[in-house]
C-alpha cells in the first residue's frame, strides 16, 4: 500500500489540476483502474477473482478516488489564488459575483461566463469556479489566511502541504495554518 501511494499515485496525479478538466470519462476510468490493481494487489488478489469487490478492498485501505484527489487540489488551487497566496490574475477568465442573492450559497460566488466550447468549459477556472460556488457556506475552504499563519512549509507548495497533512487526518485549511514547526504536526501513521 505504502508503494503504491509513495510511488505510482503521485505519478498519476502530476500536475492534475491543470489536465484534469480535459480527461475523458474513458481515460478518468483508465486512471482509476491503475489503483483498483493496485487494491488487488496489496491484498494479493487475483485479477480472475470476480467476487471480491475492488471498491471494497480501496474503502479497507482508506484511499479516495483518484477524481474526488484532484477535486479536492483543483479546489485548493483554486482558493489559493481566490485569497492572493497564488500570484495568478484569473479576472480575465472569471469575476466574482457582485452581489450574493441567495441566503443558501456562501458570498464568495463567481459569475461563470456562458461557454461556447467543450474546452472552455472544461477549462481549469470555469469547471472549477463551479465547484467553488456550490461549496457550502461554512467550508473551511472559504476562510482566508490570517496574519502570520504560514501556508509554506519547508520549501513545499501549498497544495502538496495540503495533502501531507491530509494524510495525517487534518482537512481544515484553518486547522493547517496553525503548524508552523515540524513539531507541530501529528506524528505519522
Amino acid at each position: 500500500a505504502k508503494a503504491y501511494t509513495t510511488l505510482v499515485r503521485p505519478i498519476l496525479e502530476y500536475s492534475s489540476t491543470v489536465w484534469d478538466g480535459s480527461l475523458t470519462q474513458t481515460q478518468a476510468t483508465k486512471l482509476e483502474a491503475v489503483q483498483r490493481r493496485a487494491a488487488r494487489t496489496v491484498y494479493n488478489i487475483p485479477r480472475t477473482d470476480h467476487h471480491t469487490s475492488t471498491s471494497q478492498l480501496i474503502n479497507k485501505l482508506n484511499w479516495e478516488t483518484l477524481d474526488s484527489r484532484r477535486e479536492w487540489r483543483r479546489l485548493g488551487l483554486f482558493r489559493a489564488i481566490h485569497f492572493g497566496e497564488v500570484a495568478t490574475d484569473m479576472t480575465e477568465s472569471i469575476q466574482i459575483h457582485p452581489y450574493s442573492s441567495s441566503t443558501r450559497r456562501h458570498d464568495q460566488q463567481y459569475l461563470i461566463p456562458h461557454c461556447n466550447t467543450d474546452i472552455h468549459k472544461k477549462s481549469f477556472f470555469i469547471s472549477t469556479a463551479k465547484l467553488w460556488n456550490n461549496l457550502c457556506s461554512v467550508s473551511s475552504l472559504l476562510v482566508g489566511p490570517v496574519a502570520g499563519w504560514r501556508f509554506q512549509y519547508y520549501g513545499e507548495d501549498l497544495i502538496t502541504s495540503y495533502w501531507r497533512e491530509a494524510e495525517n487526518g487534518i482537512r481544515d485549511w484553518r486547522i493547517a495554518g496553525t503548524f508552523n514547526r515540524r513539531s507541530d504536526y501529528p506524528s505519522s501513521k
